[in-house]
């Protein structure tokens, strides 16, 4: 992983596209197989890539995943590790580890958001990018005091969770809720350690840590950082300076004086933006000369700029600049005007959480306020996914609001309280009796089911108190509440569902099974009612799954249970390599030779896999069949487990259905170790033939492995 990313990040940073040491650059992604380099300009905080000078055959959705992945697997890295000591990071900083580390600190929000949007679940990208986010969360996650109510009552924009929603019916939920945080926070670097580690490899490059450089090392550094050497750079991360960097300690200080001012731009992509003025006057007269179009919001007087569409509503609205709307709308404004994206001005004034704007607007008689944007997305459910209640409490109040409208994906006002788990906002909209809580979105899920998916406990508990809540509801997947709130370990939800009595926990048990949460089996096992060998529709029990995880504890709960068939999981087990599962397993007297549908056993799976320490068990048992282990072991390559099972005196000449030998599978790999312990046998067929006439020597040559050819013509083989 370190060589293939390090190859990756030197390639970018000797590209002739991309200079990590300046603002705004073109950047180049190229990939570690040179298929393709793709040259575009990305632009922070928005979702536009601006393509340039772009190959007609280049696959942007690819280029785009590939970013994502790359920056996220090297913010992953060992150089990122917190408690390195100075010496470590003086080490890596030498060997150009941290050349990429602007880039990715920056940006890997902006990547991983953008390309998600573009994907689906079952994508192998999502589940490669799913891995490297939790780990780099995980590891990363700083939710200081200071910023713990921010967290709690941080309002997600709904374009975000839209664009991350592919993350949300996964494995990792905490990934889905820390990313919803970061994409809601004014400043999603103070949730995480970056600051701190990026700051000791500046200081080594800084000279505080080595005041002299030689004239060598002056160069490998420039090779990595930047010939311009400016390494003096600004803490900010949404600052273009942070990137750029002075020339000296005076300079930088000096800049970052300029975060403290007060007087700021509105625009966000403007750099005054994070770069302040001294006086109102100041920034006034900036807007003047760089935002003229934007100069009614902040003149003392509120005038209407004649050149401006009727869209300046809406764009008001959502700044919750309440003089101003009140300002258009007797000019004649059309209240109800639409956005690009299909916005009104009540839709932005929900959006932002503008109670006054909103109080204002929806008393006009005209005003339309169950209208949808081009998602589909209502104004309430605009303030019920963002949380704000007292706007959601204004609309219901005002009447026809469409409380059970839903958006493109199904999603009403109340799908979307409970996803986002805002309690207050859920008893609102369950307090009103024409609000159906039983509306499922496209993927059959009820507002109950995406409750158990999180796991929120409160809103659980508010929709079961509803009454009239389907509480076995099922998804087009066949998914029910309990099910999904098994599968996340959520006791407490669990215990409430079950309590309803109406639920059925058969194929729940086997979902918390799988997951290993324990004291939710626990829980399940003592209702009378589960079959601890209920299966799936692809014959799966519970057993298997946690035998399939390597959950022991679980393991040993099932089989406590008694009457439990475990000859499958011992294979699932084994092809795991979970050595402790297999030997409880072992130890509950399970046959070993049983079969899967495709006629193997736990000991093929084992070898096949490579698990040694799991061959040898399963040996040791006595009464297992090894002949056919060992055409799997021999095919992968895994030569401990080949050389122990030719000690367990096996026929070395045994074939599969097809007439497959362990010699022909080594061969066709190029295994070459294992082809030499096979042959070392004495007793290997090496001219044996399929029931295609194909021999070790055919597959060897059709492979192209040159050494293993090499070595069966030494040792008799035929080329006839």
């Amino acid at each position: 992983m370190v060589t293939k990313l390090y190859s990756l990040f030197t390639q970018l940073l000797e590209s002739e596209f991309i200079e990590l040491g300046t603002k705004d650059t073109g950047h180049s992604f190229t990939d570690t197989d040179d298929r393709y380099i793709i040259r575009q300009r990305y632009q922070p905080r928005t979702d536009q890539l601006r393509p340039m000078e772009l190959e007609p055959w280049i696959n942007i959705a690819e280029a785009r995943s590939q970013a994502a992945l790359a920056c996220v697997q090297y913010l992953t890295l060992d150089c990122f590790t917190l408690y390195l000591s100075d010496e470590e990071v003086s080490n890596f900083v030498h060997k150009g580890y941290y050349c990429f580390q602007d880039y990715a600190v920056v940006y890997w929000y902006d990547h991983v958001e953008l390309s998600l949007s573009e994907a689906t679940s079952g994508d192998l990208f999502v589940d490669s990018l799913l891995s490297a986010l939790n780990l780099l969360l995980t590891r990363n996650w700083h939710s200081p005091r200071a910023t713990e109510q921010k967290e709690k009552d941080r309002r997600v924009p709904i374009k975000a969770v839209q664009r991350l929603k592919v993350l949300q019916d996964t494995r990792f939920p905490e990934v889905f809720r820390k990313l919803t945080v970061l994409a809601s926070a004014p400043a999603p670097f103070e949730f995480l350690n970056f600051r701190i580690q990026v700051g000791r490899a500046r200081a080594v490059l800084e000279g505080r840590h080595e005041p002299v450089f030689t004239t060598a090392q002056v160069q490998d550094l420039q090779k990595f950082y930047g010939h311009a050497f400016n390494h003096f750079k600004c803490r900010q991360e949404s600052c273009a300076w942070f990137s750029q960097g002075f020339a000296s300690v005076r300079e930088v200080q000096k800049h970052e004086g300029l975060h403290d001012r007060s007087f700021r731009c509105p625009e966000r992509t403007c750099p005054s933006a994070e770069i302040g003025f001294a006086m109102n006057a100041e920034l006034q007269s900036h807007l003047t000369s760089q935002h003229p179009q934007k100069i009614v919001f902040h003149a003392t007087e509120v005038s209407f700029n004649p050149d401006y569409d009727d869209t300046f509503i809406v764009e008001a609205s959502g700044q919750g600049q309440l003089d101003i709307v009140k300002s258009l709308v007797q000019g004649g404004i059309d209240i109800n005007t639409q956005d690009a994206e299909g916005m009104t001005a009540l839709h932005r004034a929900c959006l932002g959480g503008h109670d006054e704007v909103v109080r204002f607007l929806i008393w006009y008689d005209h005003i339309v306020l169950s209208g949808q944007d081009t998602n589909g997305t209502t104004p309430l459910i605009q303030a019920a996914a963002i949380g704000h209640d007292a706007i959601v409490r204004m609309l219901l109040e005002r009447g026809h609001v469409g409380a059970n409208a839903q958006d493109k994906d199904g999603w009403t006002a109340l799908i979307w309280a409970t996803m986002m788990g805002r309690e207050a906002v859920v008893r609102l909209l369950l307090e009103r009796g024409d609000v159906d809580a039983d509306v499922q979105d496209k993927d059959g899920r009820t507002a109950l089911i995406w409750a158990a998916i999180s796991g929120y406990e409160a809103v659980v508990r508010l929709l079961l108190e509803r009454g009239d809540v389907n509480a076995s509801a099922q998804t087009k997947d066949g998914e029910t509440a309990l099910m999904r709130a098994a599968e996340g370990g959520y006791e407490a939800v669990v215990q409430l569902l079950l309590e309803r009595g109406d639920v059925s926990a058969e194929r729940a048990l086997i979902r918390a099974a799988g997951g290993g949460h324990e004291a939710v089996v626990r829980l399940l096992l003592e209702r009378d009612d589960v079959n601890v060998n209920a299966q799936t529709k692809d014959g799966e029990t519970a057993l298997m799954r946690a035998a399939w995880g390597g959950h022991e504890a679980v393991v040993q709960l099932l089989l406590e249970k008694g009457d439990v068939s475990a000859e499958r999981a011992l294979i699932r087990a084994a092809q795991g390599g979970h050595e402790a599962v297999v030997r409880l397993l072992l130890e509950s007297d399970v046959g070993t030779n049983a079969q899967q549908m495709d006629g193997n056993t736990a000991l093929m799976r084992a070898a096949g896999s490579g698990h040694e320490s799991v061959v040898r068990l399963l040996l040791e048992k006595g009464d297992v069949s090894a002949e056919r282990a060992l055409i799997p072991a021999a095919g992968g390559g895994h030569e401990a487990v080949v050389r122990l099972l030719l000690e367990s005196d096996v026929d070395a000449n045994a074939q599969d259905t097809d007439g497959h030998t362990a010699l022909m599978q080594a061969a066709g790999s190029g295994h070459e170790a294992a082809v030499r312990l096979l042959l070392e046998r004495g007793d290997v067929k090496a001219n044996a033939q399929t029931k295609g006439g194909g021999t070790a020597l055919v597959r060897a040559a059709e492979g192209g492995h040159e050494a293993v050819v090499q070595l069966l013509l030494q040792r008799g083989s035929s080329p006839n």
